[in-house]
């Protein structure tokens, strides 16, 4: 193993022969600049973002009229939320969402948007502008 000019390279006898070959040197760069930005941007911090905007989704959704589906409890906020179209086919809804660049995921009969440190307001103005109305 770790050979790749061998013509006749016996693989291993067990599982070792399904190991990657090669360290992604590329990828391993990506993931240490990553952890630079979030360590620069502080992981408390991009929580706390996450929360805030999650809750602002929730909020906003919740104003126009679509049935919310989030664990809200103390420790239990995330940025997932899931919530309902009513009368509407969320497959079908998930794909107009997509077209207009807005990226949610249909999951048992509701939409499960997942907001993070990136997203901005205008992110949540997004998809409530484009989402059929209850």
């Amino acid at each position: 193993p770790g050979r790749y000019d061998l013509d006749d390279q016996r693989l291993c006898e067990s599982a070792r022969r399904y190991e990657c070959g090669t360290l992604t040197t590329v990828a391993a760069y990506g993931l240490l600049e990553a952890l630079r930005l979030v360590n620069a941007a502080g992981v408390e911090a991009i929580s706390a973002r996450v929360v805030q905007l999650a809750g602002e989704l929730c909020t906003r959704l919740r104003d126009a009229g679509y049935p919310v589906h989030r664990a809200e409890g103390p420790g239990e906020t995330s940025g997932i939320v899931s919530f309902e179209v009513p009368g509407q086919d969320v497959r079908a809804v998930a794909q107009d969402l997509e077209r207009a660049r807005v990226l949610v995921n249909p999951r048992g009969g509701r939409l499960r948007a997942a907001v993070h440190a990136w997203n901005a307001g205008p992110d949540v103005d997004r998809l409530l502008e484009a989402l059929p109305r209850p």
